[in-house]
């Protein structure tokens, strides 16, 4: 029952915008850890946060 509730309590990450990593063009200059295929930092590549670390009731983008 508890996990259920856990996925209820999450949001789309508002630092990939829930796709679960970033989108930029690939560029050889940038490093790997940063590689358009790299996972999102904030949410590791779920896409999803706990909606908790969003205090203020803003909107995901």
């Amino acid at each position: 029952m508890k996990r259920e509730s856990r996925q209820n309590n999450t949001v789309p990450c508002p630092g990939c915008g829930g796709r679960g990593y970033f989108e930029w063009p690939a560029n050889p200059k940038v490093p790997k850890q940063w590689a358009p295929t790299a996972p999102c930092g904030m949410c590791q590549g779920t896409g999803k946060i706990p909606s908790s670390w969003l205090g203020g009731g803003k909107p995901a983008r």
